[in-house]
């Protein structure tokens, strides 16, 4: 008898096709390329041309992050190619099936947001402010980064890269928390970092939604998914 938890052999991931070397190469180039070393060769570039800079050129950033998309895709193409080509056989309906996780991820988000806010006291998380403020200051830059740059890249990372791997190691729970624990601290150790212990609360909220963009790439067993989500999220995010 099949034990009720079990999930179908034919449902469940295979062994995630990244060797070591490129799964390292990829949490390096994102963790310590992208949020420490970048920003600082770009402000020291900014400088030495226009030592009166307050910002970064718009310019800057957007070569940056499209050079942050093409890399990282080359980097995780082993994913890339699986999920292509198990697309392309299976043929799942990504936008039916994703229209119904967006739809949990809705529920799910205002029913986190409403016991963050409680027990936080903040309205916003600390990210949500910085995005919030980048849409005024530049909303072409910010629309690129908020619907492309991050499905692409923080897919390929943390449901690609992160959750792949983790997943031929131990059951699908036990990665979607360890995965979530991950995508949380990202939009959160900003605040970490200069001592706001309050927006740890947010931990949850995007905890949450990282635990639904791993089901949907679970279940459809392709990128596309949880990218195609991703974008949905961020996309009704970005206009309510």
């Amino acid at each position: 008898m099949r034990k009720l938890n079990a999930m179908p052999n034919s449902r469940r991931l295979a062994r995630s096709p990244l060797p070591w070397w490129r799964l390292l190469l990829l949490l390096a180039h994102y963790f310590i390329g992208y949020l420490f070393l970048y920003p600082k060769l770009l402000a020291k570039i900014t400088l030495a041309i226009d030592p009166n800079a307050y910002y970064v050129p718009d310019s800057y950033l957007f070569l940056t992050y499209v050079w942050m998309i093409l890399s990282t895709l080359l980097i995780a193409f082993p994913i890339w190619r699986q999920s292509h080509l198990h697309y392309r056989k299976e043929r799942p309906d990504l936008l039916f099936s994703n229209l119904c996780y967006m739809g949990a991820m809705f529920v799910v988000s205002l029913v986190i947001g409403l016991i963050v806010t409680h027990f936080s006291g903040l309205s916003d998380s600390a990210n949500e402010q910085v995005v919030l403020a980048e849409l005024e200051r530049s909303p072409l830059l910010s629309f690129f980064t908020i619907l492309i740059y991050s499905p692409i890249v923080e897919e390929s990372v943390f449901r690609g890269g992160i959750y792949r791997t983790l997943r031929g190691y131990m059951g699908v729970v036990s990665a979607m928390l360890l995965t979530a624990f991950a995508f949380g601290l990202l939009h959160v150790y900003d605040s970490f970092l200069v001592g706001n212990w309050n927006d740890g609360w947010y931990l949850f909220l995007y905890g949450g939604v990282s635990c639904l963009l791993c089901y949907s790439y679970e279940k459809n067993q392709t990128i596309y998914s949880s990218v195609l989500l991703h974008f949905m999220n961020n996309l009704l995010a970005t206009f309510l």
